[in-house]
């Protein structure tokens, strides 16, 4: 008996779906938001919140401002994401596509 492979498929394949590029705020948002997530650490005796930080970057990439848009009840908690945020850049590709840009960014604290 001879083996041979089964006859190719021919039902074309389905198109992919388009790709629907991020807007140039959005891949701010992103890098800021990665940035948040290696650069916070929770304040021990604190139970866990969400603040939200307004975050303005210059057209260099560096911020040039932030402030806490919705406090998560913690002063601790806010004061310790505003400080991390203050050392963030922005790549300068994502920023060349935005110019200088401000963008809300929630920072999620969780109890170990």
């Amino acid at each position: 008996m001879i083996f041979q492979p089964p006859a190719p498929d021919s039902t074309p394949a389905a198109p992919p779906p388009p790709m629907v590029p991020m807007l140039p705020d959005e891949r701010v948002y992103f890098e800021l938001l990665g940035q948040a997530r290696r650069s916070l650490s929770m304040p021990e005796g604190i139970p866990g919140g969400t603040v939200v930080l307004t975050v303005a970057v210059g057209a260099d990439g560096r911020v040039r401002s932030v402030s806490v848009a919705r406090s998560s009840g913690q002063p601790r908690l806010d004061e310790a994401a505003r400080r991390a945020a203050r050392d963030w850049e922005v790549s300068p590709t994502a920023i060349a596509r935005s110019g200088p840009v401000t963008v809300q960014v929630p920072i999620r604290f969780e109890a170990m």
